[in-house]
């Protein structure tokens, strides 16, 4: 862990369902990575739970949701 915000941005991937029913995260949006950085928090939204969208068939959405989002900064 730092020292202090680090000075880059953040992109955060949440997944767009609970990992357990009925469980909510952090109520704000960027479930508060923007107190670690003095830049940008950008949020992304993907299929699937924490672990389900890193298997198939959500893996491939959020492999074109990097690389769209790694071509585009804004």
């Amino acid at each position: 862990r730092p020292g202090g915000p680090v000075h880059c941005p953040v992109t955060l991937v949440k997944a767009c369902e609970p990992l357990v029913p009925g469980l909510t995260g952090d109520p704000r949006p960027d479930w508060g990575w923007q107190e670690f950085t003095t830049g940008p928090v950008k949020v992304l939204v993907a299929p699937g739970t924490h672990l389900s969208m890193l298997t198939e068939p959500h893996v491939a959405s959020l492999a074109t949701l990097l690389t769209f989002n790694a071509q585009d900064p804004n």
